[in-house]
């Protein structure tokens, strides 16, 4: 039944998502100079409904979801990153998320949300084939692709080949195999109204973006083609490559490994994906394109596994002509967000009780999670407002930087899936002046790393021309650490500080201000030649 769909939805969401606050007000300027004001999340969600600055009395919505909201809220113990397991026998529980339901599951609400569901016979939820011939291409489908499209949201919820094949762009999926057996998903991208003179006149570099974490390649694919990254890049003639890491949605695959059932499979974190996913996919875009070297961006984590990869392989450092650091993660010692720090440190103080009972991957694509944020941020304008607000908690707030379509486009695709190790390293890293290797404690380091500390990754071989553009308001990859890590690379031919003083992490993969104020300083550098 949908209504058994949405309450576990609501029970995990709130077991994850329920943490103790303080209210604050923020004072800020967005990009138009136009004062801002917001209140803080705090305990009972109360402060931030009220904040909205939506006129009760010119929105019908307004008071039923306000009282279901507080009445399903008001008296739970939020007193830590996970609340009572006993959360079913609280008094009321099952009154107050009826109350909630009846809000949410109009007729229309579920009609549209059993269209857009993926099906239990859907290609998507069969057993996949694990043994993939190397070498082999494959397309990454999604059962609404060979469908008419009844709505914006299934539009979102297209493949990323799909999505760019409808705005007339050129795409062909790859196929990667790394050393430890993972299978990877590769898009590339072309514009075909660049001609062949042009690109060999601009000497052009094929171009690598590596997305964040929790995201995946769709996370440089905006609905709108005139803002994400990926596609202006395209036009202006770069052969673009979209890198997927391991356990993301298009990289959730392994020759031996199956992802449902084995363990092992989920055993990596950003370590692995700079030490064996970056290389491999490096290795096959050259090898596709018959170039010696190539322009890699790195976006978050994609940025921070770039420096991993240099430090363990310094000839693979070799081959890429710049970097371009777009809000790198290094060190996180700084950090503002509060939900990711307490995420963090939540898999990192519990990542054995969840491996003994059977929890390996974080916040897959499709999940109840993103179910749950999908459905209830389409629901109204008021709705959307509230996922805005709840963005603003994971990152810094930046009031009019995402549209509505952006932020639809983003709850669609955003998150895409990690393991649980990786997020446990997060927590390590949100504690710690450098950027190590995994600590397994010290007899386990002992046995792999021959010391009883996890070795410190050697930053002084990222001997690549680097860029780094950075936000003063990001929530994840501080300005604080920032200015720690430039000085510690040895070859930073410039730091740029985006001219926007609200400029935040998720705003590099879906603010409407991309084209002005990010495009420009990455399309700048990809002229470089070193």
């Amino acid at each position: 039944m949908i209504s058994e769909v949405i309450s576990e939805a609501l029970e995990t969401n709130l077991q994850v998502l329920s943490f103790n606050v303080e209210p604050k007000v923020l004072k800020s300027k967005n990009y138009n100079n136009k004062e801002t004001r917001i209140q803080g999340v705090d305990k009972n969600l109360q402060e931030p409904l009220t904040s909205l600055k939506v006129p009760q009395k010119n929105h019908h919505d307004f008071d039923k979801v306000l009282k279901s909201l507080q009445d399903l809220f008001q008296d739970w113990p939020l007193n830590g990153p996970i609340v009572s397991k006993t959360l079913k026998n609280h008094q009321d529980f099952d009154k107050r998320l009826e109350r909630l339901q009846d809000f949410l599951l109009t007729e229309e609400n579920i009609q549209v949300f059993e269209e857009t569901r993926p099906s239990p016979d859907s290609e998507q939820n069969e057993p996949l084939d694990q043994r993939i011939p190397r070498g082999s291409n494959f397309t990454q489908r999604h059962p609404l692709e060979n469908t008419e499209l009844k709505n914006s949201f299934q539009v979102t919820l297209l493949s990323v080949t799909a999505r760019v094949a409808r705005h007339g762009y050129t795409v062909r999926e790859y196929t990667v195999i790394t050393d430890d057996g993972y299978v990877l998903g590769l898009q590339r991208i072309t514009s075909e109204s660049v001609s062949q003179q042009d690109k060999e006149e601009l000497r052009k570099l094929p171009v690598l973006l590596m997305h964040g974490l929790l995201m995946s390649a769709a996370s440089w694919l905006d609905e709108d083609p005139r803002t994400g990254l990926a596609y202006l890049l395209a036009q202006a003639g770069h052969d673009v490559w979209l890198g997927n890491a391991r356990g993301s949605y298009y990289s959730r695959r392994h020759v031996t490994l199956d992802p449902d059932s084995d363990s092992a499979y989920w055993q990596f974190c950003a370590d692995e994906i700079g030490k064996y996913d970056l290389p491999a996919s490096i290795d096959k875009v050259l090898n596709e394109t018959g170039a010696v070297e190539l322009n890699y961006i790195g976006f978050s984590q994609g940025g921070g596994t770039f420096f991993m990869m240099c430090s363990e392989l310094p000839h693979y450092c070799k081959k890429a002509n710049i970097m371009i650091a777009l809000a790198p993660s290094g060190r996180h010692l700084s950090t503002k967000s509060p939900l990711f720090r307490k995420l963090s440190e939540f898999f990192e103080n519990n990542e054995k009780a969840l491996f003994d009972v059977g929890i390996y991957e974080v916040l897959p694509r499709n999940g109840l999670v993103q179910q749950l944020f999908n459905f209830f941020c389409r629901r109204s304008e008021f709705a959307l407002q509230l996922c805005e607000l709840f963005k603003g908690y994971f990152d810094g707030y930046h009031p009019g930087s995402i549209t509505k379509d952006s932020l639809l486009n983003m709850v669609a695709n955003f998150p895409s899936g990690t393991s649980v190790h990786n997020m446990a390293r997060y927590g390590q890293i949100v504690r710690s002046k450098t950027i190590h290797k995994f600590d397994y404690g010290s007899q386990k380091n002992t046995q792999l790393y021959g010391s009883s500390k996890p070795p410190v990754y050697n930053l002084s071989a990222v001997t690549v021309p680097v860029f780094v553009i950075y936000g003063r308001n990001d929530g994840i990859v501080d300005i604080r650490d920032i200015k720690w890590l430039i000085p510690n690379l040895p070859n930073v031919i410039e730091a740029f500080e985006v001219e926007d003083p609200l400029w935040a992490h998720m705003d590099v993969a879906y603010s409407h201000y991309v084209p002005k104020l990010l495009y420009p300083k990455v399309n700048e550098y990809l002229m470089f030649n070193k």
